[in-house]
């Protein structure tokens, strides 16, 4: 079986990089440049987006589902819980992550993905950063007072949480003041595989780590 991710420095495809790290499972990794020539990547993914994964000549899009499949193909690795309660908020969680957080965070950096009119560009951003931040508080409430973002282990919910930790730093808020989600923060960067996913990354995360190794 050969696995292969494919991954836009700064994208979302962060969650699904950190995913595969944790699952042992062999895997490539093809560094796409959305901002360049996408001519091959077309080829593999006719929506020219990412994240992608391939398993043999099967295609596989959308976080969600690609963050499910890895955990269903190293079920030692525990990413997925097995008690449906769990399995249900975590699903419910990721859900969110990718029809709020992310929308979010398009209207505020990619206006024109909405409206050509620059006007209404600049309205989209105005208005978007304040709801921006309160997604971000919403999040840290979604984890709580806990280790991890559903139960009691490590899971993808966590995996996929990271890109919008590394967005926020990137879009300038203030997560210093989002003190439960930056110690969690602190969590994920104390594990091996998060590390050497960010090192294949760009961003304020991937910096943090970079000046670890100095």
């Amino acid at each position: 079986m050969t696995i292969t991710l494919y991954h836009h420095r700064g994208a979302c495809s962060l969650a699904p990089l950190v995913a595969l790290g944790e699952s042992g499972l062999d895997y490539q990794l093809s560094v796409v440049n959305l901002a360049g020539d996408r001519t091959e990547y077309l080829r593999v993914n006719s929506a020219g987006k990412v994240p992608a994964l391939t398993i043999d000549d099967e295609l596989l899009t959308e976080n969600l589902a690609i963050l499910y499949r890895i955990a269903a193909m190293a079920p030692a690795a525990r990413l997925f819980p097995d008690d449906a309660a769990e399995a249900s908020r975590q699903l419910s969680l990721m859900a969110w992550f990718g029809s709020t957080l992310h929308i979010l965070r398009r209207q505020i950096r990619m206006p024109l993905r909405f409206t050509a009119d620059k006007d209404a560009q600049a309205k989209l951003i105005a208005d978007g950063q304040p709801k921006m931040w309160a997604a971000l508080q919403e999040l840290q409430s979604r984890l709580g007072d806990r280790e991890w973002f559903v139960g009691a282990r490590f899971g993808v919910a966590d995996c996929y949480a990271l890109v919008f930790y590394d967005w926020g730093l990137a879009d300038g808020f203030a997560m210093a003041e989002l003190p439960a989600l930056t110690r969690w923060k602190a969590r994920m960067l104390d594990r091996p595989a998060v590390r050497a996913a960010l090192r294949e990354n760009a961003g304020p995360l991937h910096a943090e780590v970079a000046e670890q190794l100095a």
